[in-house]
């Protein structure tokens, strides 16, 4: 029983103090960049992205391969002042690490849920979108896929929307694809699943995905879309009240922001999409370099805490008379 105090008070100690503590510092970060006084798009940047995930990621994953370390049992002997049999490594670390892991992996699992290509492909609309577009029964119409992402479109929108209406529609669609954002987009949801302290960042989160759909209107008109025939869409879409299946980006969101989007359509001079390619770049590399610089931390922090907490376990007790 002592070997689970260990990874037990280290994975209360993660996930009810690290992941929170971590989730106000983003939050305040968020509420502070004023990304989208320049412009509404940019709630969608990756720097807004990156400190939604931060909180969960970078403990998770610098843990777990700081624990990997620790499963070579001379380095944990080290690591331990319990006294283990003769020839047998410590289980602590791999306790602690399978605890880690558990709800990450469900999570994950849970998010994302293979998604079954429905309907037929369109020969035509895929060579018109640059996406494979599948048509499918109903009036709906998103983006599914992780690694291919594909577009689907209803049978009744389909027939719904005029020709310049349906090009425009395709056109936001293939952004979304060309962007991975049913990726990111699932893996956000996954990261704050498991979030102890998510309604902190849910909010942003919300931003997040409002900022990719204006993004993806955007970037359609510089493809050629008609940001009138596309403004006409959204509202006929909304009208028809279109599912939108999980793991999905679909053409609307939420309903809330409709009026923001068809606002920035019908603005006199619509801006042209950000390229956030070299925000990206950037954003990754800095979430690679925290990451490697927490694993270093780790290495010691972990010893510490390891040693603190066989110490409080195994530490004769002596009581004065």
């Amino acid at each position: 029983m002592i070997e689970l105090a260990y990874p037990v008070i280290a994975f209360i100690c993660v996930f009810a103090v690290l992941i929170p503590a971590l989730s106000v510092l983003a939050a305040f970060a968020l509420k502070h960049l004023h990304l989208s006084d320049r412009h509404p798009q940019l709630r969608g940047s990756w720097l807004n992205y990156a400190l939604i995930v931060t909180p969960v990621a970078v403990p998770v994953i610098s843990l777990t391969i700081a624990l990997v370390h620790r499963f070579d049992g001379h380095h944990v002997a080290q690591a331990c002042h319990a006294v283990h049999e003769a020839g047998k490594a410590c289980v602590e670390s791999p306790l602690l690490a399978t605890f880690l892991l558990i709800p990450t992996l469900a999570a994950l699992a849970y998010r994302f849920r293979p998604a079954r290509r429905r309907g037929e492909l369109h020969q035509d609309w895929t060579r018109q979108a640059g996406v494979p577009v599948r048509v499918v029964a109903g009036n709906s119409v998103c983006t599914r896929g992780f690694v291919r992402p594909w577009i689907e479109i209803g049978e009744e929108l389909a027939t719904e929307l005029d020709a310049i209406e349906f090009e425009s529609v395709l056109l936001h669609e293939a952004a979304h694809a060309t962007s991975f954002d049913p990726f990111f987009a699932t893996l956000g949801s996954a990261a704050l699943l498991i979030n102890p302290a998510s309604v902190l960042l849910q909010r942003h989160f919300d931003a997040w995905l409002l900022g990719r759909e204006i993004r993806c209107d955007l970037w359609s008109l510089t493809r050629g879309a008609d940001r009138f025939a596309l403004a006409e869409a959204l509202l006929k879409v909304v009208r028809m009240d279109s599912p939108i299946p999980a793991g999905a980006s679909a053409l609307t969101g939420a309903a809330a922001a409709l009026h923001l989007r068809v606002a920035v359509l019908l603005s006199p001079e619509p801006p042209k999409p950000i390229d956030q390619r070299i925000g990206a770049a950037i954003t990754a590399l800095g979430f690679l370099a925290i990451v490697a610089v927490s694993i270093q931390c780790e290495l010691t922090m972990l010893d510490q805490f390891h040693h603190a907490v066989e110490h409080l376990f195994t530490e004769p007790h002596h009581h004065g008379l």
